[in-house]
């Protein structure tokens, strides 16, 4: 099996026309239907959707991600641990990456030396998130005469229209436990520009039938977070433990099938913002539980931005996008990829029935045909002939210019002496 993907894969995809031509984003009308069943009121409260909104203070974005979170677990086969930091950070980049324009793109990544080693996710401003989590082969287990500590980094990129390199920034990871809200809050503090502050959350399904449906929601803790952990660490790995069930000190029995909610929210600062002002909008949505407001409260993700804002009428909201997890990969995108490799490669792989091809986003495979590598191999040779040719033409034009150069010469040694 290849697995193939570009060591700069910000670009693949990209349109640099700045023209919407993706079917994902799809910008609601304010303009809806008043008489509408609780059905469809309901299925327009809980789709995965990011909101912009601003004032005279502040630019915010909100998002609920719930369903592309568990879309890319079930894509990637992730235990529910992994596929709560997966889903966060596919969140965080796809609320920065409203805040730009068209086809312009954020990609975060976390690479560091214990489980999980690499965590990627990339989103682009009209409505597409992609992402992939990786562990390692051997876990490392704490004991009681060692501590691990996490030795790694978080990067951020931007590709921005007008830029012809990716606008890179790495800041280190050093604590054991991943947040990712915490990961984006340290990006921020030190490499953004604009003072900002991210609240990201998950939580999962409890399955005990209480008398209050609130009491069926668990947010994940520490105390849950390290009953998983150590789960998979007792060899289950990424992709195992699937449909178990944890308990947790108050007895709530949790379902680690799925996550119930996956969202957060950004706020960057404007010119005329001060920080005592910011501090005092942070304090006032560290008070309130999104999910508990999203999933108990029933409210919209528009009401909630009302609530945590202070309900200050100030604030307009500018858009709002649709977000689905999307990859645009394809077979020819791959083939483009290969031709990089070389004709004598790619003669290896087809003698070695090396046809399978798998993306590093989506897990989606892709498989050669033996008129696949027969159209690569002629498109080398091609290519390779032209060259030839061009490189003969060149140089014959040159052995043309030393001639005239020579003739000329001679010429002008020849009028020389008859003088």
């Amino acid at each position: 099996m290849i697995r193939l993907f570009s060591k700069s894969t910000f670009f693949n995809g990209i349109n640099f026309t700045k023209s919407i031509s993706s079917p994902s984003v799809r910008y609601i009308s304010n303009n809806s239907p008043t008489s509408e069943s609780p059905k469809i009121l309901e299925y327009k409260r809980t789709r995965v959707q990011v909101i912009n909104a601003h004032n005279e203070k502040f630019k915010f974005s909100f998002i609920n991600l719930t369903k592309a979170a568990n879309f890319s677990k079930t894509k990637h086969n992730l235990s529910i641990s992994d596929a709560q930091l997966l889903g966060k950070l596919m969140s965080g980049v796809s609320m920065c990456a409203s805040f730009l324009s068209d086809e312009e793109r954020i990609s975060a990544q976390i690479i560091s030396d214990i489980n999980p080693t690499h965590i990627y996710a990339e989103a682009i401003h009209v409505g597409e998130v992609r992402g992939f989590l990786i562990n390692g082969d051997t876990p490392r287990l704490e004991t009681p005469d060692q501590v691990i500590n996490r030795k790694g980094i978080f990067q951020f990129s931007k590709i921005l229209y007008g830029h012809l390199k990716p606008i890179q920034s790495v800041v280190a990871v050093e604590e054991k436990d991943l947040t990712i809200t915490k990961e984006f809050q340290h990006y921020f503090d030190q490499s953004e520009q604009i003072p900002s502050f991210i609240q990201l959350e998950t939580r999962l399904k409890s399955n005990n039938n209480n008398s209050k449906s609130d009491n069926n929601n668990i947010v994940i803790n520490d105390e849950i977070q390290q009953q998983i952990q150590i789960q998979e660490q007792q060899g289950q790995g990424q992709g195992q433990g699937q449909g178990q069930q944890i308990i947790n000190s108050n007895n709530d029995v949790i379902d680690n099938d799925q996550l119930e909610f996956n969202g957060g929210i950004l706020i960057q600062t404007l010119p005329s913002t001060t920080d005592e002002e910011l501090v005092q909008l942070k304090n006032n949505i560290e008070k309130h539980s999104i999910a508990d407001l999203f999933l108990k409260e029933k409210k919209s993700i528009k009401e909630i931005l009302s609530i945590l804002t202070n309900n200050d009428p100030s604030v307009e909201i500018i858009s709002t996008i649709f977000v689905d997890f999307y990859c645009r990969c394809t077979l020819k995108t791959f083939k483009d990829k290969i031709l990089t490799l070389g004709i004598n490669e790619i003669k290896h792989l087809e003698e070695h029935n090396h046809n399978e091809l798998k993306c590093i986003y989506c897990n989606r495979y892709h498989y050669l045909k033996d008129t696949d590598f027969k159209e690569m191999i002629n498109h080398l040779e091609q290519d390779k002939e032209q060259k030839l040719k061009v490189l003969k033409e060149m140089e014959q034009e040159q052995e043309q210019e030393v001639q005239q150069q020579n003739n000329h010469t001679e010429k002008i040694n020849d009028e020389t002496k008859k003088e």
